[in-house]
């Protein structure tokens, strides 16, 4: 059944985002961490040690490595002025999983 929140009262419509707002965890956007460099934010919102599946880097696991990822891929993001189109984000106590389109600049080549 679809969401339809204009079909609620006040009361109802509040008390549903305030359940919203208690059940969220404190991660941040992905990507607009990397690309802000904020390392040590996207570490601590991992609620275990951190670990990435990357297309590019294939696998990233620890604390340290995960410093060095967002590093050298947010220098390769401004490289590219890459830009970040959110799509959809689902949160939960323990879990956030975004969905992003990266658009990044090509060369003449």
């Amino acid at each position: 059944m679809p969401w339809m929140p204009e079909v609620f009262t006040a009361p109802i419509a509040e008390a549903r985002h305030a359940e919203d707002v208690a059940h969220a965890n404190d991660a941040i956007a992905y990507y607009e961490g990397i690309l802000a460099g904020e390392s040590d934010a996207l570490v601590r919102s991992f609620a275990v040690q951190p670990r990435v599946d990357d297309p590019r880097v294939v696998h990233v696991e620890g604390a340290e490595e995960l410093r060095t990822f967002v590093s050298e891929t947010s220098d390769w993001l401004r490289e590219r002025d890459a830009v970040v189109e959110n799509v959809a984000l689902t949160r939960t106590q323990t879990r956030t999983v975004e969905e992003v389109v990266l658009h990044l600049a090509v060369g003449s080549g």
